[in-house]
């Protein structure tokens, strides 16, 4: 169980809403950097708190800081289909475009470009109709209040 803490904003009936700031990658260095520099200009305008909507077994109210929990399982599912499968769509699309060039008498480069870009969309496409990628996945649950 992966686990994080956040603040409650608001309480719904059947959901509970958190707040949790954001953060940059680089907020742990105190060195200014252009790195930096990128990311204050893009957080600019974007609201302090990262907000989403969660599930509660137990009581809370707005201003309670909890604790949020999610399985590894549904982590680990969610980077395969987000990441590996559209890598492996792109690929196959390209060994696939490469091998039709080859058989066709045509410029393997182009062929291969071609396909590869059909793998990924393929895939993406895949991705959105299938349950893969559902919003029937494991979602973050209230696990305890904190002090």
């Amino acid at each position: 169980m992966i686990e994080e803490e956040a603040l409650v904003i608001r309480v719904e009936a059947d959901q509970v809403w958190v707040g949790k700031p954001r953060q940059s990658a680089c907020a742990a260095c105190k060195t200014p950097c252009a790195t930096a520099g990128v990311a204050d200009y893009l957080e600019q305008g974007k609201p302090d708190l990262a907000r989403l909507a969660v599930s509660s077994p137990i009581e809370v109210r707005v201003g309670d800081r909890v604790v949020l929990g999610i399985e590894e399982g549904a982590i680990v599912k969610g980077s395969f289909a987000i990441y590996l499968l559209p890598l492996l769509g792109l690929l196959a699309g390209a060994l696939l475009g490469q091998t039709l060039g080859d058989a066709f008498a045509t410029p393997a480069d182009p062929a291969a470009a071609s396909g590869g870009l059909a793998g990924l969309a393929a895939t993406l496409a895949f991705l959105k109709f299938s349950r893969l990628s559902s919003r029937n996945t494991p979602r973050p649950v209230v696990l305890r209040k904190l002090g």
